[in-house]
């Protein structure tokens, strides 16, 4: 709606809230663990990219997704890298929590 437009003025100042509750965070074994604003069809291999895609410890067969209401998701991305299982690669909403998990070897 156009008529709700203002021109801006020389010396006006414009805040733009930062938006908390869109946030992914990734965390673990990634190469930057962070925090990611959340874009309409995300999914849990985009956002591991994003934070710097898997350490060197990572273990790819054991991601942990965490809503926000708590349900827990297992992933494993390691079998839809190798094209064995696409639906491994599951949408991430605001809020979650993608965990990679470590290996010991």
């Amino acid at each position: 709606d156009l008529s709700k437009d203002v021109e801006l003025q020389a010396n006006d100042i414009v805040h733009i809230p930062s938006n908390e509750t869109n946030k992914i965070y990734v965390v673990g074994a990634v190469g930057a663990p962070k925090y990611i604003f959340y874009r309409h069809g995300m999914k849990v291999l985009d956002v591991i990219l994003e934070a710097g895609g898997f350490g060197e410890y990572a273990k790819q067969s054991n991601i942990v997704i965490i809503r926000k209401d708590g349900q827990k998701l297992d992933v494993n991305i390691k079998d839809l890298l190798k094209g064995n299982d696409l639906t491994q690669n599951i949408e991430v909403f605001p809020g979650d929590y993608v965990i990679v998990r470590e290996s010991m070897f």
